[in-house]
């Protein structure tokens, strides 16, 4: 019992010192400004064709119909992968 107030005591100062420092943080950050979304008229859908040079392929799409992707296998060299169609 001889331990307890000491042990008390640095507890309550630990909390001090952490109550401390976070309220001087509080008080010494910057206000957060408010920013607004850009307006629905001025996003534009991306072009398919870069999103095909991104991809390896070219811009030219020919659409097919009724075809699924079944599954994918991811090998370790790209050349290897494949996806299997539907």
């Amino acid at each position: 019992m001889k331990l307890a107030p000491p042990i008390t005591a640095f507890v309550l100062f630990i909390a001090l010192c952490i109550s401390a420092t976070y309220w001087t943080l509080r008080l010494i950050e910057a206000p957060q400004r408010m920013t607004a979304a850009p307006p629905l008229s001025d996003l534009r859908l991306p072009e398919l064709g870069s999103a095909a040079g991104l991809l390896g392929g070219q811009a030219s799409f020919s659409i097919a119909g009724n075809i699924q992707l079944k599954g994918v296998v991811v090998a370790g060299d790209p050349s290897e992968s494949v996806a299997i169609l539907a």
